[in-house]
């Protein structure tokens, strides 16, 4: 797949991905701390 058509199919499954795992700001918050995580991981 083109990263354009991998972009597109994160974003429709995002919902059902996210779902029971909270409101919309637990979410967030989560994703902010993966990203955190990945780039500690890597050395950035």
């Amino acid at each position: 797949m083109r990263s354009t058509e991998l972009e597109a199919l994160r974003m429709d499954s995002q919902c059902l991905a996210s779902y029971g795992f909270g409101s919309d700001a637990q979410i967030f918050a989560r994703k902010r701390e993966i990203a955190a995580l990945r780039a500690k991981a890597s050395g950035g």
